[in-house]
């Protein structure tokens, strides 16, 4: 493929230089955004600050998957996140918090299905997940269950200021 690199690009190629493809069946590839798939394969097509690239996935059901929102998506027996597997979480029962675009939420947002609560990679311990969900509560987005109600900071570097008991 044909791409670019935003960052150092390298004085022996220039602004434009092309990278090696997986093998993938072309006449059958369709990008979704972040995630992309052919007849035999789901890949990762994104591009960094050295490029576009593209990257086959492994351990997923091609025919069932399906992307859910950004980066999450989702077969018939895992889930995933920026195209990692993500052990545990139920895809029958999975829900996308806060991505409707009235919220505004963040790239990462947030999943739950029945009994787990994720935000990016990270399980959420200590939260009641029946009634997590995110609100919009002015211009910020704020998160709440039963017993807190949570600025999304808490959740990246678990400052205890950003969680309020109810």
């Amino acid at each position: 493929i044909k791409t670019q690199s935003l960052y150092s690009p390298s004085e022996n190629y220039g602004p434009d230089f092309y990278k090696e493809v997986p093998d993938i069946d072309v006449a059958s590839y369709e990008k979704f955004s972040y995630y992309a798939k052919d007849k035999n394969h789901v890949c990762i097509d994104d591009g960094t600050t050295n490029g576009r690239f593209i990257k086959l996935l492994e351990k997923i059901d091609v025919a069932s998957f399906e992307v859910l929102w950004y980066r999450w998506g989702k077969d018939k027996n895992h889930v995933f996140y920026n195209g990692r597997l993500l052990e545990g979480l139920q895809p029958d029962s999975l829900v996308i918090l806060c991505s409707d675009s009235k919220l505004e939420c963040t790239g990462f947002a947030m999943v739950k299905d029945n009994d787990q609560v994720y935000y990016g990679f990270t399980e959420l311990k200590n939260v009641d997940v029946n009634s997590f969900e995110c609100i919009r509560v002015g211009k910020s987005i704020m998160y709440q269950d039963k017993n807190w109600i949570y600025e999304e900071s808490y959740f990246y570097n678990k400052d205890e200021n950003k969680r309020k008991k109810r």
